[in-house]
């Protein structure tokens, strides 16, 4: 009998420990998981950064701007008719919204900006700006962005270009290489 009321005594003192062990338990749950769902949330802070493409000095008036680090997710934007860009890059978060900006550091940047001739497939293609800005590893653009900026201007030219703004080409999915040749032997005769 000594045995049984000592244990019936210990069992309330038992189910106290047990339910405040329960309860720090909930609270150490909590305080995790709002730390993981917040700490998930932020990323890298970003700088809005806008500005404008101009080519010999007239501003681009369409195309697409893209802003690639040495590490981590490139941002693009598209160019409005009055040569202004804003950047912003699609988030990889659950909501999959817009980020505005860029984080802080240095980018080499690509300017492509094209229109077809024609409504085929097939439609001839002028470029806007010289092809070696389309790329890059090839464009020699580059900024440093530390801070918020509104200003940003991209100058582009097409002196020195070896492509010129009356080059036109066949889409590569005909026959390209024959009308590149036909395009170089006419500039070459006039």
């Amino acid at each position: 009998m000594t045995a049984h009321t000592c244990r019936t005594a210990a069992a309330p003192a038992v189910r106290g420990i047990t339910a405040a062990l329960r309860c720090c338990f909930a609270l150490v749950v909590c305080v995790f998981a709002l730390v993981v769902i917040v700490g998930c949330n932020q990323g890298p802070q970003r700088v809005p950064v806008s500005g404008k493409v101009v080519i010999d000095g007239v501003p681009l008036a369409k195309g697409t701007i893209r802003f690639v680090p040495k590490s981590g997710r490139p941002a693009s934007s598209l160019i409005a008719a009055d040569g202004s860009f804003r950047v912003a890059m699609k988030s990889l978060s659950a909501g999959g919204g817009e980020e505005i900006g860029l984080v802080p550091g240095s980018y080499r940047i690509a300017v492509l900006a094209t229109e077809a001739l024609g409504e085929t497939e097939d439609a001839e293609i002028r470029w806007l700006v010289p092809r070696h800005y389309g790329n890059f590893r090839t464009s020699g653009l580059e900024t440093d962005i530390q801070a918020p900026t509104d200003s940003l201007i991209v100058e582009l030219t097409w002196e020195g270009a070896e492509d010129t703004n009356k080059d036109v080409e066949k889409d590569e999915s005909s026959d390209g290489d024959k009308d590149r040749e036909t395009l170089e032997k006419q500039k070459e005769d006039g």
